[in-house]
């Protein structure tokens, strides 16, 4: 199961980017902050205007630039999620290949195989060891 290449389809949340004027560098590149609210969650994300992908790590994405940092926060807990390093590719010949989603399963299946061979794993693990000679 966990060794099985999957295609998964999963919808992106949209947000409602609020663009500031703060500025600061990440890696040596200046990056400017935004921020958005998503159902309790608050994000505040710092993206690359030079790097013109509107990517980032995770389901954060949909800003004029790449995201180098964002934080989530809510009542309960923060996550912080920032680039370590960047490598940049010679050219500008990059070719992003596609998976096939001919195959391609629902975020709910995904999970429901997930919890599916979690449950096996716990029942051959619960069984315990035959010590018998």
């Amino acid at each position: 199961m966990f060794s099985t290449s999957r295609t998964v389809k999963k919808d992106l949340p949209t947000y409602d980017w609020q663009l500031t004027r703060d500025t600061k560098k990440i890696l040596g590149l200046e990056v400017r902050k935004a921020t958005a609210k998503l159902d309790n969650n608050s994000i505040i994300a710092w993206y690359a205007p030079k790097i013109p992908y509107k990517a980032g790590p995770e389901d954060v994405w949909g800003l004029p630039g790449l995201i180098l940092e964002y934080k989530l926060n809510n009542n309960d807990y923060e996550i912080h999620v920032f680039a370590k390093e960047l490598d940049y590719l010679e050219g500008n010949n990059v070719k992003i290949k596609f998976p096939d989603d001919s195959e391609a399963i629902s975020q709910e299946e995904y999970q429901k195989q997930i919890m599916e061979e979690a449950k096996k794993m716990e029942e051959m693990y619960s069984q315990g060891v035959d010590t018998s000679d």
